[in-house]
C-alpha cells in the first residue's frame, strides 16, 4: 500500500531515463525532478501540463516517489478534470 497519493502535473519527461519532473498539485509549490515513471505508462503520453498521479512508497519521501498514473487523454487542457481516462499501471502491484 503506497505511504500517500499526490496530484501532480508534468513539468518534463526523460524518454532515455524514464524519469519525470513533477510539481505537485497540493500545498506550497513542490517541484520533484528526476521521478521514476512506472514501467506500464507510455512516455508519450507525459506531455507538459498533464495531471499525473504520484504515489510515494514513504508518505512524502520524495527518493521513494514514482509516477504511478497519468490523467485525461494527451490532447487535455491543463486542469481539463482528468479521469475521463486513466491509464493505471497495475504491473506496479501485479495486476491485471
Amino acid at each position: 500500500m503506497p505511504g500517500q497519493l499526490e496530484l501532480a502535473l508534468i513539468v518534463s519527461f526523460d524518454a532515455g531515463t524514464r524519469t519525470a519532473t513533477v510539481r505537485l498539485a497540493s500545498g506550497v509549490p513542490t517541484q520533484l525532478t528526476a521521478v521514476p515513471v512506472a514501467a506500464g505508462i507510455d512516455g508519450a503520453g507525459l506531455t507538459v501540463g498533464r495531471e499525473c498521479v504520484v504515489s510515494f512508497l514513504e508518505a512524502y519521501n520524495s527518493a521513494s516517489a514514482v509516477v504511478y498514473a497519468v490523467l485525461g487523454t494527451p490532447g487535455d487542457a491543463v486542469g481539463g478534470g482528468g479521469g475521463g481516462n486513466v491509464d493505471s499501471v497495475w504491473a506496479v502491484f501485479g495486476g491485471p
